[in-house]
């Protein structure tokens, strides 16, 4: 047999690796897809089967599942539906856009709320009935356009998306958005740090009364203090010098919550917070790839969670884009 030449050296081939791929090809091109890392081992990643084919060629563009309702309530193209445990499937009203992201929250008063960007809609399923709500702005021409909604301590807060103002509803009440509650109190809060647009308001998961309000360049933190003149008031100590580029990234879980960041000075970045640290979840060549992005704002998330791993998965379907990402939180990788 030949010997091996003292000039050959033999180099380990790491089949369980994540994306680590580099700046440019040359430095490291290193994938894995479909896969994730349990116990030192590569193991599928969590996939999708269809279940009920309920509309050909609708934009699916909000699902949302109330425990309490023990419904799923999702909107297809402006149509929609209320989907039972047992998979029946029954219109329960129409909005009046076709397209985009609609947000979907709930109330303890039997009311779900939807948000098209546009209006709001509530559909009350103890009276089986749905109505567009009107919010008027308290700023300029009173121009509201609804963004990402949430729920806490009592109210449904929203926010304008034309200027910096967000708003609480009338205690379990979606149907009511006054500028001055009872007594003299407002409903009104501003995001002050610095000049921007609101994006969304977003309740901080395991946090108490903790409130993320997300600006285009900034993020603010507000608590719900119980306040009589506000309820909530803002951390005078800390804000997130990064707002969001779509409030759709936005996805929260356990004590987490992750959304796609930018401000006036960096492009976009992958942001994690759990209500006191913030960090990028970052590699030079994830870094370098979003930089390079031809249309980030068109972008979604969500987070779940398998077999105790929790992962934050996020998507660019502009077909130039076409990227997604998917970080897991117990190994701290991306793939």
């Amino acid at each position: 047999m030949k010997p091996t030449s003292p000039l050959t050296k033999e180099v380990p081939l790491s089949m369980v690796g994540s994306a680590m791929f580099g700046r440019y090809d040359k430095i490291s091109v290193e994938n894995t897809y479909n896969m994730i890392i349990a116990d030192n081992w590569l193991v599928p990643y969590a996939g999708y089967r269809a279940i009920k084919n309920i509309l050909h060629n609708g934009e699916g563009r909000g699902i949302y599942s109330s425990t309490i309702y023990n419904h799923m309530i999702m909107v297809i193209d402006n149509r929609v539906f209320q989907v039972s445990s047992t998979l029946d499937v029954d219109q329960i009203g129409t909005i009046d856009t076709f397209s985009g992201d609609v947000f979907i929250s709930e109330n303890n008063g039997g009311q779900i709320a939807l948000c098209d960007k546009q209006n709001i809609y509530i559909f009350n399923y103890k009276t089986s009935t749905f109505q567009k709500i009107t919010v008027v702005s308290s700023i300029g021409d009173g121009t509201f356009r609804p963004g990402y909604i949430t729920f806490q301590d009592g109210y449904f807060i929203t926010v304008n998306l034309v200027n910096n103002e967000w708003r609480l509803s009338d205690p379990n009440d979606g149907t009511q958005w006054p500028i001055f509650a009872d007594g003299g109190a407002t409903n009104v809060g501003l995001i002050e740090t610095k000049p921007t647009n609101a994006i969304a308001a977003v309740r901080f998961p395991g946090k108490g009364n903790l409130l993320f309000v997300f600006g285009s360049t900034v993020t603010e933190p507000w608590y719900d203090t119980g306040a009589q003149l506000f309820p909530y008031q803002k951390n005078t100590y800390m804000n997130i010098d990064y707002g969001c580029l779509s409030a759709a990234t936005i996805a929260t879980e356990k004590d987490f919550i992750a959304w796609l960041g930018i401000n006036e000075k960096a492009g976009p970045v992958i942001m994690i917070s759990d209500g006191g640290e913030v960090k990028q979840l970052e590699t030079d060549g994830i870094n370098f790839r979003l930089a390079r992005l031809v249309n980030p704002s068109l972008s979604y998330g969500f987070m779940f969670r398998q077999d105790g791993h929790i992962f934050y998965q996020i998507t660019f379907p502009d077909p130039q884009d076409n990227l997604t990402l998917v970080y897991d939180f117990s190994t701290q990788k991306f793939f």
